[in-house]
């Protein structure tokens, strides 16, 4: 019988087991994830590792609960390869609650973008991005400069912005210095 939210609050007053209960949501749900996206889409290891640009052992390792060595940037290759978001993110326990609450078989393996607008507007016939590589770096500095005006926002009036990790990863900065010149054409 699975916990309520009290009785999973009583027990996360304990800091060892919250600290237990938030790896376990990272590593072993994760796994999960992957492996029941990658049955979904009906591949085996190598082909979600041929999609995402690494070998079939690594597939198998970031499948593997027990493994804890997975990387961002190995998560993220796998998110694009379903085609599905990555969302990485510190939180109160509060919402760890409220997400575990809600998970359901369908929610360990989300749709992927087409999947998600063909279920929302399933008769509107929208013109597909085809987007070429030369408008991305447009549509980065964009979103940069975004998160720029939001992190400002957060800046009391009365106190200058200080030169901290945050500020300094929200400061707007020349198009270049954000985009690698490879992905500049």
């Amino acid at each position: 019988m699975p916990a309520t939210k009290e009785q999973l609050i009583d027990l996360l007053r304990d800091k060892d087991f919250r600290g237990h209960f938030a790896d376990y949501q990272i590593y072993e749900l994760v796994a999960a994830q992957i492996k029941q996206l990658r049955e979904k889409h009906q591949w085996t290891q190598a082909e979600l590792g041929l999609r995402a640009g690494m070998q079939q052992v690594q597939v198998s390792r970031v499948e593997n609960p027990d493994y804890t060595g997975s990387r961002i940037s190995t998560l993220s290759k796998l998110a694009d390869a379903f085609d599905v978001a990555l969302i990485v993110r510190l939180a109160p326990f509060s919402e760890l609650i409220d997400w575990v609450a809600k998970l359901s078989p369908a929610s360990f393996a989300p749709p992927s973008f087409d999947e998600e607008l063909q279920s929302v507007v399933p008769r509107m016939a929208l013109p597909r991005d085809n987007s070429t590589e030369a408008h991305i770096p447009s549509k980065i500095v964009a979103s940069q400069e975004l998160l720029s005006a939001v992190a400002a926002e957060d800046v009391p009036a009365d106190k200058p912005a200080t030169k901290d990790t945050t500020a300094t990863a929200l400061a707007p900065v020349t198009p270049t210095e954000r985009i690698p010149e490879y992905a500049i054409a």
